[in-house]
């Protein structure tokens, strides 16, 4: 992939390379996104190349998106905005990382090709192939976008089923990951090895050397006996060893630095700057109780935009004053079309209304029109809640919110019941049985699939909306009607070749707001292409 920095809106932000490889994550400590930027929306912190669709699938489709779903989202034409993204990208809201496999004694006329299956909830939800790529005589292999996290299971094999070779290496992510932050982790089958659980970042990487012995050591890397890489210490500066001497190369001399050979530039060591690298940045920032920034990686100490990285007890830029500066007021939650928007809070109360429009605005100008009231566009609807609360959640929660109410005089406590379900013998895991949970209406199966419309069909289940039989026929009914929304919807008729192949009738249990759906005998969905001849496509194909 390659980055243009271009700023307009009528040409590309980047440019995929040739191998649908490339990808673009924050690190964890901005994976909240709360603002958004020139290249990544608010609220979310990965995007991947379109070719990695089999990930619409996970979470029931809450956690990617296609670059046509979120332009309907911010409410900008779907054209103008896959351009951005040269031609359309995937948009996460969960991290993205590698899983590499590096083969050997292939060639680009004669390869196999592997296949990576996502599970969830005990089903197989998507699947993807992997392509077979080689740069050079020895860089071979296959590459694969992937979330980490234990719930959800990944299935490697060649395609077909068949058993990875036992001397290929296969990676996951990277190690500073680990040393720097939490380590990253995934549920890995690979056909053929036993592989730990869970297998992670810090997986060995022996393998890889410099010169005439790059990627020939076979059988190791993730999934093999051998041991985990040993921890970094990041405040550890090692020097480098058996470097090249050319000193005549760099006229001025190199008096902390080298020279680089090839280039006759002097290269400076960290915290020190100048075409021969006689400027101490460290010297001039004078830091008394910490370390220079300049030369400091992280791990034991926070990272810094500040000259100094200070030990604890002591502040200030140069770490001199034992008097901790005042505390820093906690933002506003960004406004994203009118309204706050934010992601770590859950609705507590209120009355659901939702409105076939996958227009932001009009989703939060519905909502600014009462008191207190929180909605979120999700799927090609919104959603609004009256009379809501905020309350605080750990974590990410699934969907885009906005609030219109924060801080109003109006907003009544309440309290949050523990939610409980009848149908935890009768579906599969907990509540809300891997389906979404803010729909106004849920039904679940023990095949794992899930519909948000009212059914009489006695193999559903139903765990949420279930007084509402009576009144309710469609959740995607307009209830209340803002001023400035449309009334009118025009429902197209409705083909349904998985009658037969899939239980019940259209949407078979799936989410039919989605551009692409599959569906399963046993009641799975997917929402991204499957190959799979159990699945049958009911829309999208």
């Amino acid at each position: 992939m390659k980055w243009t920095g271009v700023i307009s809106d009528e040409f590309s932000l980047l440019k995929w390379g040739p191998n649908n490889g490339a990808m673009f994550t924050l690190g964890p400590d901005e994976e909240q996104n709360l603002t958004g930027n020139k290249l990544f929306p608010a609220g979310f912190c990965s995007i991947a190349h379109s070719y990695w669709s089999y990930l619409l699938a996970l979470d029931n489709g809450t956690s990617c998106f296609s670059s046509n779903d979120v332009a309907r989202l911010l409410g900008q034409d779907t054209v103008k905005f896959a351009r951005k993204y040269d031609g359309g990208a995937i948009f996460c809201k969960r991290s993205v990382r590698r899983l590499e496999i590096f083969s050997f004694g292939q060639s680009s006329t004669n390869h196999r090709t592997m296949q990576l299956e996502l599970w969830q909830y005990d089903n197989l939800i998507s699947s993807v192939t992997l392509n077979f790529f080689q740069i050079g005589d020895r860089k071979q292999g296959y590459s694969a976008t992937v979330i980490p996290g234990l719930d959800h299971k990944y299935k490697l094999s060649m395609t077909g089923g068949g058993d990875v070779p036992p001397d290929w290496i296969i990676e996951f992510s990277d190690p500073i990951f680990g040393n720097r932050w939490k380590r990253d982790e995934i549920a890995l089958f690979v056909v053929g090895r036993n592989c730990s659980y869970p297998v992670h970042s810090q997986n060995d990487r022996r393998y890889i050397w410099s010169g005439d012995n790059y990627l020939t050591v076979k059988g190791r890397g993730a999934c093999t006996s051998f041991p985990d890489m040993p921890p970094v210490n990041c405040r550890s500066q090692p020097k480098l060893s058996n470097v090249e001497y050319c000193s005549d190369k760099c006229s001025n001399g190199c008096t902390n630095g080298y020279c680089d050979c090839a280039t006759g530039e002097c290269l400076c060591n960290p915290g020190f700057s100048g075409s021969n690298c006689n400027i101490d940045t460290c010297a001039a920032a004078g830091c008394v109780h910490g370390n220079c920034a300049a030369r400091y990686l992280g791990q034991h100490l926070p990272v810094t935009n500040k000259p100094c990285v200070c030990i604890e007890g002591w502040y200030g830029d140069r770490c001199d004053t034992p008097t901790p500066p005042p505390p820093l007021l906690e933002p506003e939650p960004t406004c994203f079309n009118g309204c706050y928007f934010f992601m770590d809070t859950d609705i507590a109360g209120g009355n659901l209304e939702v409105i076939q429009t996958s227009n932001p605005k009009t989703c939060c100008d519905a909502c600014q029109a009462n008191a207190v009231c929180n909605s979120w566009v999700l799927a090609g609807v919104c959603f609004l809640k009256t009379g809501t609360q905020r309350i605080h959640k750990s974590g990410i929660i699934s969907g885009l919110k906005c609030s219109a109410g924060i801080g109003s005089s109006t907003i009544v406590s309440s309290t949050t019941a523990a939610v409980t379900s009848n149908c935890d013998s009768k579906c599969k895991g907990k509540y809300p049985h891997g389906c979404n949970a803010g729909f106004q209406v849920g039904y679940c199966n023990a095949g794992g699939g899930c519909t948000y419309s009212i059914t009489t069909d006695p193999n559903w289940c139903c765990f949420k909306g279930c007084d509402q039989q009576s009144t309710v026929t469609n959740p995607l009914v307009l209830t209340t009607v803002p001023a400035d929304a449309s009334t009118t919807v025009t429902v197209a008729t409705i083909s349904a070749p998985c009658d037969g192949k899939c239980r019940g009738n259209y949407p078979y249990g799936c989410n039919s707001d989605f551009s692409t759906g599959y569906c399963a005998a046993w009641g799975g969905c997917s929402y991204s292409t499957m190959n799979d001849p159990q699945w049958c496509c009911f829309k999208g194909c």
